[in-house]
């Protein structure tokens, strides 16, 4: 009696999935994960190109199944930058190129220093409420200098039992 067996080859690429914000700023590390639908081998094509169109190569941590990456993007250009990723599974099956565009965007700072100046404070016994009477703020942004002023505010305070019998 002859013997026969069925040889069944996987030959289907992996399936990627890449998880990555919108939008990032060039200060803060980004994280990005490439997930797969099956074990992978460790090759990795990663790359990105930024707004200007110049490409930047990266290399991600890699996991049975997935690969990490904790990105600065501090010397990208602002502006839309794509991340480019092609990986083998463990049969060495060559994935698609999968592509995710992520947005780099000028990080805000804003530098508040409040100065208070003529503040008075009147407090009235009989109706328990602490009125400031006026103040004047200095607000500075970067090179700009602004001015605010207030109004009178009257805020209601609560008096405990203890603090009526101590005379506060």
């Amino acid at each position: 009696m002859p013997s026969s067996f069925v040889l069944e080859l996987d030959t289907t690429p992996p399936t990627l999935e890449i998880t990555a914000p919108s939008y990032t700023v060039p200060s803060q590390e980004t994280e990005i994960i490439i997930e797969a639908n099956e074990p992978l081998d460790e090759f990795q094509d990663i790359y990105i190109i930024d707004g200007k169109g110049t490409r930047h190569d990266v290399i991600f941590q890699f996991g049975k199944d997935h690969f990490y990456g904790k990105l600065s993007f501090s010397q990208m250009s602002i502006g839309i930058a794509t991340i480019y990723v092609r990986l083998k599974d463990e049969v060495h099956n060559l994935s698609a190129v999968y592509e995710k565009t992520i947005d780099i965007k000028y990080a805000a700072h804003i530098f508040l220093n409040v100065f208070d100046s003529n503040r008075l404070m009147d407090v009235s016994a009989s109706d328990r409420k602490i009125r400031y009477k006026e103040w004047n703020r200095k607000v500075e942004s970067r090179e700009v200098v602004r001015k605010t002023s207030g109004y009178e505010l009257a805020r209601e305070i609560e008096v405990t039992a203890n603090d009526a019998l101590s005379g506060g």
